[in-house]
């Protein structure tokens, strides 16, 4: 698509001249191999996207190692003027993980809706002097630190085309497609779906109704407040003043509360020790109980309005009222489920296995009961259209009053649809025990579905003429033992489950305890299979960061390198055991915590003072530092300005190195280029050196994730070419606390390469006791600098993002340190695994080209999936083995997915970095040892 666009400026340079509403052209530096690659994906389109944001300056550019990455391809650069530019969290470095679009979002209402549908919900709303596009939505989010469930907004939502998808399915049936990348919760927290097993994973079994119209909030939280009052409520006048008041449990009244602000009515909680009088067959029983009431102020000539009953109900006359019977199936869902929540029983089973059937009791006076049995007849009309079934009404009279009974049929598929359908509103008991019945039903129709498959397999391969033997010898498992096979081999057999199968006496202790530990209910993961290329979808959530989908909870690097006194012939006989230990002393893999302590006070220090923090508690030293980009410390960094939910993710991972492409090497300085710049770096043929590739962990995902909504929520998409690209001015409020996050977050990346370092050489000392490791550089790969440079002649400071791409200063530079700053800064070109790594040096001719920038690394031609379809991890250890490189790895398949024909020519990409002279060729290392998450 980009033919016509594309002009050829040199060998190794071309450019999308500026068009159409581009405020620069778009610069590519590539030999044509590259550029093949780098026209397989969006990396172009990317980049013109780029070339549109305001404030940009003279160029988009296009790095030889660039791919398709989040708004910014990964390999960009950009330049911003100060006053009229913007920055943005894609534009350093940030990724999303997606749903597909027939994924079912639940909604605050009990209603759900492909998230797909979500697109067609922003609404404008005023925000200040500004007209702002959002979605204004609640959903159910788990909190996990209270482990309740609450109702977050809508801050973000997020499309991409084209991504690969995988299918989860549970045991139970539960099914959803998803990027290998996105979150679900597990027992240990949130894992990528690339990292899950066959493990447990959180599920939420209410289902609710299909949303098929706009929801009236204000409705529909004064429907389940009137369902719930007609059950467990007072109404009455006197003195011409309303009075209503709501009993139950403190939390669900809280809830309660929670909805009537919503729709500006104000109540209070209290606590009361009341007398009770109830009369039944055998007299009056009296008794004093203490209960908590949520006192309702403003609302009873509404409620008189709606036809609410006056006065003790049992003495009176209602029926339900015709608004509701008109309404919406979900508002007469939410009335069904506040009346359920305050009077429905709660599930339970009457033998090992088998349920009750649901009772709905009401008492009535006696002279009126036939207006009891009319109002059940109602609810039993209202079920109907749920495709509830009753069983029948019955009625126990005592003297003065009667209670009529509503039994709905304990059929276990009618169950589901009255817990999983409707549910309970204001009854947090209730709803959570009817989640766990529901669960308990789909596992017992699981098993069931099994054993009648194994039935007739059975007594299909007994017409084939097998004998029982042989069938019991192959059919015999878990679930069907000897003797199940031989009634159904001899004779008309009924069904049944297992004699083993858990009771749900014992089930509902064990998901009870689930959900005191955890929140949420567990389901355990059957198969994962990929599907395809599909368009899919992602929210980001206020606070929590999760929602519910499908039944399921769905929530900045940089090199370093070392240089050693050793040769590579003296580290051979000890180089497997070398690693291994590393591997044992430094962390690695998803989700990995880190290998020392830290408190909060310890990690605003981090994040203020970086690698510096490191050197002040005995990691390392101050000479060090003076081999770090910025001496491992960006300034301005604000610890205020980085979230509490960063600094949560952040505490855990300190001095660990993580997953993905983030590695460590042991490596042979193969070749040198340059004799005179290598010794100056420290690097001399035939010895060893130490690469360690990691970035700043979940906190710097989150600070990106944070201010996207952020920005999203004060700017909104209008005139972006590409939502991805959300942003803010560089000189507003927001662009300066994500300035100050993004730079914290880089600083976390330095100290967290510091420690590792110094957990190395710790290692090495112990292997080899006169070993000495020194710095060489520290250079990050994500990040966004106030720089100077020449713009139209003149020295200017202005903003440099780069994306997947690295610094490559020349000489003089006054950021360099003095020990380097007469011939250039050190450039790390880290290659994929099991290929070579180079050393650069900066020069003139970056900062003239491109900001003073080059590639990063190799940059991946191969997705994850596809890698993980050619090969296997297993496969690729056994390659890396022959060619005589030891592997240290958390993860097999994180192994494959970073297989070496997963990413371009190293060779290819510093050749033109060399030719073009944005990064000239210093050394060549080769790998020995590796370490991979």
């Amino acid at each position: 698509m980009f033919e016509m666009e594309l002009k050829k400026i040199s060998e190794y340079i071309w450019e999308i001249p500026k068009h159409g509403k581009m405020n620069v052209p778009v610069v590519i530096y590539a030999s044509e191999k590259l550029l093949e690659l780098i026209k397989k994906d969006k990396t172009l389109e990317q980049a013109k996207n780029v070339a549109m944001l305001p404030g940009i300056i003279e160029k988009s550019i296009v790095c030889p190692d660039a791919h398709q990455g989040y708004g910014f391809s990964i390999g960009g650069v950009a330049a911003m003027d100060l006053d009229s530019g913007v920055i943005s969290p894609g534009g350093v470095g940030y990724d999303i993980n997606c749903l597909t679009e027939d994924t079912k979002i639940l909604t605050e209402f009990g209603t759900y809706k492909e998230i797909k549908d979500f697109e067609n919900e922003y609404v404008e709303i005023d925000s200040g002097d500004k007209k702002l596009k959002q979605i204004q939505r609640m959903l159910p989010s788990l909190n996990t630190s209270s482990k309740k469930i609450e109702y977050k907004e809508i801050l973000a939502f997020m499309k991409k085309e084209n991504e690969v998808v995988f299918e989860i399915e549970t045991e139970t049936g539960f099914k959803i497609k998803a990027t290998e990348d996105h979150p679900f919760l597990t027992k240990s927290g949130m894992k990528e779906l690339k990292y899950l097993k066959k493990e447990d994973i959180a599920v939420f079994p209410f289902k609710g109704i299909k949303e098929k119209e706009e929801i009236n909030e204000r409705k529909a939280i004064i429907s389940k407040i009137f369902g719930y009052l007609l059950g467990d409520g007072t109404f009455y006048f006197s003195n011409k003043k309303g009075y209503v008041v709501a009993y139950g449990s403190k939390e669900d009244l809280e809830k309660m509360k929670e909805d009537l602000e919503k729709i500006e009515f104000k109540s209070r909680l209290y606590y009361r020790e009341r007398d009770h009088k109830v009369n039944n067959y055998y007299g009056t029983n009296e008794f004093r109980a203490g209960c908590y009431e949520l006192h309702i102020r403003g609302i009873a000539d509404l409620l008189k309005d709606l036809d609410m009953p006056i006065g003790n109900k049992t003495y009176q006359k209602y029926s339900i009222p015709k608004w509701i019977k008109q309404s919406s199936k979900y508002i007469k869902r939410l009335f069904l489920a506040g009346f359920f929540g305050a009077e429905l029983s709660s599930p339970n089973t009457h033998t090992k296995t088998g349920f009750y059937s649901p009772i709905l009791g009401q008492n009535k006076s006696r002279k009126i009961k036939e207006n009891m049995k009319k109002f059940m007849l109602e609810i039993s009309e209202l079920l109907s259209e749920f495709e509830v079934k009753v069983n029948k009404i019955s009625e126990i009279n005592y003297p003065n009053v009667s209670t009529i009974r509503l039994i709905i049929s304990a059929e276990e598929t009618n169950l589901l649809k009255l817990w999983r359908n409707i549910g309970f509103e204001y009854n947090e008991k209730r709803q959570n025990l009817a989640n766990i019945a529901s669960l308990y039903i789909l596992k017992k129709k699981d098993v069931t579905k099994k054993r009648n498959m194994v039935a007739d397999k059975v007594k299909e391969y007994k017409q084939k003429g097998f004998s029982l033997k042989e069938l019991q010898d192959v059919f015999v498992s878990n679930i069907v033992n000897k003797r199940f096979i031989e009634r159904h081999y001899y004779e008309k057999a009924g069904q049944r489950l297992p004699l083993d199968f858990i009771s749900f006496k014992d089930f509902r202790e064990k998901c009870l305890n689930d959900l005191e530990k955890y929140g949420c209910l567990f389901d355990k993961i059957k198969k994962i299979k990929k599907i395809g290329k599909e368009e899919v979808y992602d929210f980001t959530i206020k606070d929590n960061h999760n929602f519910i989908a499908n039944n399921l909870i769905v929530s900045n690097c940089g090199v370093r390198l070392l240089s050693t006194n050793l040769t590579k012939q003296e580290i051979m006989s000890k180089k497997k055991d070398l690693i291994h230990q590393i591997s044992r002393e430094v962390p690695k893999g998803v989700g990995r915590g880190g290998a020392i302590k830290t408190n909060r006070d310890d990690m605003k220090n981090v994040l203020e003072n970086g690698a510096g923090w490191a050197v002040s508690k005995g990691f390392g030293t101050k000479k060090d530092l003076e081999k770090c980009e910025d001496f491992g410390k960006i300034k301005g960094a604000k610890s205020k300005d980085v979230s509490e939910r960063a600094i949560s993710r952040g505490l855990p991972q300190l001095g660990s190195l993580g997953a993905g492409n983030h590695f460590l090497e042991i490596q042979e300085i193969e070749h040198v280029y340059d004799k005179e710049t290598a010794k100056k770096f420290g690097l001399e043929k035939g010895n060893v050196t130490v690469m360690i590739h990691c970035g700043s962990r979940g906190l710097g995902h989150q600070v990106a994730s944070d201010y996207i909504k952020l920005m999203e929520e004060k700017y909104g998409f209008k005139d972006l070419p590409d939502r991805e690209l959300i942003n803010s001015p560089i000189n507003s409020e927001l662009g300066k606390k994500y300035f100050s996050a993004m730079s914290a977050a880089a600083n976390f990346g330095f100290c967290n390469r510091h420690l590792i370092m110094d957990f190395v050489r710790k290692v090495f000392e112990q292997v080899f006791p006169k070993s000495k490791l020194e710095m060489v550089y520290d250079v990050a790969h994500n990040v966004a600098k106030i720089e100077e440079h020449k713009v139209d002649g003149k020295n200017k400071k202005i903003l440099v993002m780069r994306k997947g791409a690295t610094r490559s200063f020349g000489p003089g530079r006054k950021e360099l340190p003095p020990i380097y700053r007469d011939i250039g800064q050190p450039v790390l070109l880290p290659g994929s695994m099991g290929t070579s790594s180079y050393v650069l040096v900066g020069t003139k001719k970056a900062e003239e080209l491109s900001w003073g920038s080059t590639a990063h690394g190799a940059g991946r031609v191969m997705s994850r999936h596809e890698a993980l379809r050619q090969q296997t991890g297993e496969d690729v250890k056994k390659k890396l083995e022959k060619k005589g490189i030891d592997i240290e790895v958390g993860s097999l398949k994180g192994l494959a997915e970073e297989a070496p024909e997963s990413y371009k020519d190293v060779d290819e990409v510093v050749k033109v970095s060399d030719k073009l002279g944005i990064g000239k060729l210093v050394v060549r290392l080769k790998p020995l040892a590796v370490m991979k998450g």
